[in-house]
């Protein structure tokens, strides 16, 4: 072990100064290595992370996330030209050209981050201890603990001057520096921030083959971090040299190239790295970001603003910004209690995305960001401080404290054009958001309508994980679909409904949009599975759901690929068979209310995107069109719970009897000269006509295989004739 010891300092060595080493720093490097190499992982850290990389290990993850770098490589410039029309924005569209442009180069150049990502496993522009960050930036522990100071420092004072403009930011400046002292704590939060999936905690082989998911997921955040870190550098060296020539283009022209060319001299690579093993490629990547600090230093000055700029713009485009007051809370009691993983196992980045799509919302951002955050209050007796106390630190940052009003103003803008677009493709029926309850996701499938998709030409297209646009879609659906309704209903209606109306409405758009994408629905998620529990007297919903999250999501999409039907499950054991090959296909066929077993969208099952036919049968189209709610039978049929076997034979005779019987009602001259109101009550008061049919061939069914069970449905009808003596 004490080789071990020695063998870490050496590594370190040829960068750092011995002499920068006190006692104390000695001791704490030797027990911080004992520690890690003595202390066994904890338990909960191995759970965690077979479970972690087994959610993240299907196809749809890496693929959502490619999607998303490439519509925001489209859209940030966007919202960047629409913000330099603003005369308080500092952006001004000559750097959004210089941005685009760089932005289409270096597309191979860049793939060495992924392949550096991928043998990493971490991010490589994070440091995971203070003297990891020397070694990188080629100084001492001690002036990396001065540097990471400055940087908190910054933090605060930005976050001051936010608040209040009209303090004197030198002074701010200079009292902090004096008398602020950041705690060991405030430092290692700074130099482990991560992504919420890291853990590392079983070696080897198995190790590596459990976190290739990870693996995967970091490469390709690290390919997409640099190709935003190359449009912003573009974009602060063309201000830069716009601010300098002035009028002069053919100055102006020569400085762009110039600091363009010394602030990205970190992003070239020669063949003397390229051609390295792996590992030390990697180390070399990992090495260009203290050499990023360099040539910004150059190129802007000595300072932190230009390189924390660009670092921090990078991890926002890929969510992955710090987190601040109760999402930051919920982080650190995770860290405190693993179970909580079980509930929110991730936490970062669905925030982050949450916040992304919120932005676009109008309004609302603003107000969340002066009042949603801590208030400060002025020091007595200190007019320097004056709302910047010595408590405050970048974890206590405001909601949207890295996005400028300017910004949110240029999304906002464009969201009310995308608004009026998806009121037009609503009105068209080119556009669905979430179904409301239970009854209508039912009737969607039934009627052939996917969720959170767009209809182009014969086809429909899901949105559904490509962020932000899907939140922006799926809050502009939403919006477009309450207000259809409301317009229709009568005046006398609208006059007496219209509060209770627009707060559904609301409540509704939060949760589909905002909830179920953040770790908010986590909890809400365990709280419904335990009161159903509660109910039922059975915590087999709380175990269904923590034990799917130990099925690796590849397996699962194995198991639907070979499965050209989608399989009925009803307990905890059946919903853990539907995600496991071979095993799977011993499970009952899963019907509908009508059209026949439901068969596997291939597509979908291997990338987890929906992409489908948007054809319909006349049926299918009255359903969705009349919001025709019908259910499938119930596994309580007439209070009689029955198993998943009974229930798939009764759901199979119900869709045999019914399919060809509805197809033909529909057809007729009058249904279809009925008003839509009047189609609708005809439409399900048949279904429920037609429903009896096939209930009663499956008591007769009963009464043949199964004579116990079907004294059970005699029994109800006995008990509710008021004869129990008859009853057995």
């Amino acid at each position: 072990m004490i080789e071990a010891c020695e063998n870490v300092l050496a590594r370190y060595a040829h960068a750092l100064d011995p002499k920068a080493f006190t006692k104390t720093e000695l001791d704490r490097a030797i027990q911080a290595t004992l520690g890690e190499i003595g202390k066994p992982k904890r338990i909960w850290d191995t759970v965690l992370e077979v479970q972690l990389n087994g959610l993240l290990s299907g196809l749809g993850t890496p693929l959502a996330n490619a999607a998303s770098v490439v519509y925001k490589q489209v859209t940030n410039p966007i919202i960047d030209l629409v913000e330099s029309v603003n005369p308080k924005s500092d952006k001004h569209w000559l750097d959004v050209i210089a941005g685009i442009q760089a932005q289409l180069q270096g597309f191979a150049s860049d793939m060495i981050y992924f392949r550096s990502g991928w043998v990493n496993g971490y991010p490589l522009d994070i440091n995971r201890s203070i003297t990891e960050m020397a070694r990188r930036f080629n100084i001492s522990p001690t002036a990396a603990r001065k540097k990471l100071t400055d940087q908190i420092i910054e933090e605060r004072v930005a976050l001051a001057l936010q608040r209040d403009p009209t303090i004197d930011e030198q002074a701010a400046r200079a009292t902090l520096q004096k008398n602020f002292k950041p705690s060991q704590d405030q430092l290692d939060e700074y130099v482990r921030e991560s992504y919420d999936y890291m853990r590392g905690a079983i070696p080897g082989t198995a190790g590596e083959f459990v976190r290739i998911p990870t693996k995967l997921s970091v490469a390709i955040d690290e390919y997409g971090k640099a190709r935003f870190r190359r449009y912003k550098l573009a974009m602060l060296a063309s201000q830069k040299a716009r601010q300098e020539a002035g009028n002069d283009n053919v100055k102006y022209k020569k400085l762009y190239d110039q600091y363009l060319q010394a602030s990205m001299q970190h992003m070239q690579f020669g063949d003397d790295v390229k051609n390295l093993n792996p590992k030390l490629r990697t180390e070399a990547v990992k090495d260009s970001f203290a050499k990023m600090s360099d040539d910004l230093d150059a190129v802007f000055g000595k300072g932190l603003m230009p390189y924390k700029t660009v670092k921090e713009y990078a991890l926002r485009e890929m969510f992955q910004q710090r987190l601040t007051g109760f999402p930051k809370w919920v982080q650190d009691s995770r860290e405190e209690y693993p179970v909580v993983h079980l509930a929110v196992p991730f936490l970062k980045t669905p925030w982050n995305i949450t916040k992304e799509g919120f932005s676009y919302v109008p309004v609302i951002p603003q107000v969340l960001k002066k009042y949603l955050g801590p208030q400060y209050k002025p020091q007595s007796g200190d007019a320097l401080l004056k709302g910047i106390p010595p408590e405050l630190d970048p974890n206590k940052l405001g909601a949207y404290y890295e996005l400028t009003n300017e910004e949110m103003l240029a999304r906002q803008m464009i969201a009310t054009g995308l608004f009026t677009v998806v009121m037009g493709m609503t009105q068209e029926g080119n556009i669905t958001g979430k179904p409301r309850d239970a009854a209508e996701a039912q009737a969607w499938k039934d009627a052939g309508i996917p969720q959170s998709s767009i209809k182009l030409g014969d086809t429909w297209y899901s949105y559904e994980r490509i962020e932000p646009i899907a939140t922006v879609l799926g809050i502009s659906a939403e919006i477009a679909r309450s207000w259809n309704e409301w317009t229709e209903k009568n005046p006398a209606d609208k006059d007496e409904d219209w509060a209770t109306d627009f707060g559904k409405a609301a409540l509704f758009t939060l949760k589909a949009n905002i909830v179920q994408k953040s770790f908010v629905e986590g909890f809400s998620g365990v709280i419904d599975d335990f009161s159903q529990g509660v109910r039922t007297g059975s915590l087999e919903p709380v175990a269904s759901a923590v034990g799917r999250q130990f099925i690796p999501a590849f397996i699962n999409q194995i198991a639907r690929v070979a499965d050209p039907y989608e399989r009925q499950a009803t307990t905890f054991g059946e919903k853990l068979q539907q995600r496991i090959p071979i095993a799977r296909e011993q499970l009952p066929i899963d019907y509908g209310l009508a059209g026949g077993p439901r068969e596997t969208n291939m597509l979908q099952a291997i990338t987890s995107f929906n992409v489908k036919n948007a054809e319909q049968t006349p049926l299918q189209q009255y359903i969705y069109g009349l919001g025709v709610t019908k259910l499938r039978e119930d596994k309580d049929l007439k209070g009689v719970k029955l198993d998943n076997e009974q229930l798939a034979l009764l759901r199979k005779m119900s869709n045999d009897f019914l399919t060809p019987r509805l197809e033909q009602y529909v057809l007729r001259a009058e249904f279809k000269n009925a008003t839509d109101a009047q189609k609708k009550v005809k439409l399900e008061r048949y279904i429920d006509r037609l429903k009896r049919v096939p209930r009663q061939r499956f008591y007769n069914e009963l009464r043949r295989t199964d004579p116990a069970m079907a004294q059970k449905f005699k029994n109800v009808i006995l008990e509710k004739r008021g004869r129990p003596e008859l009853m057995q």
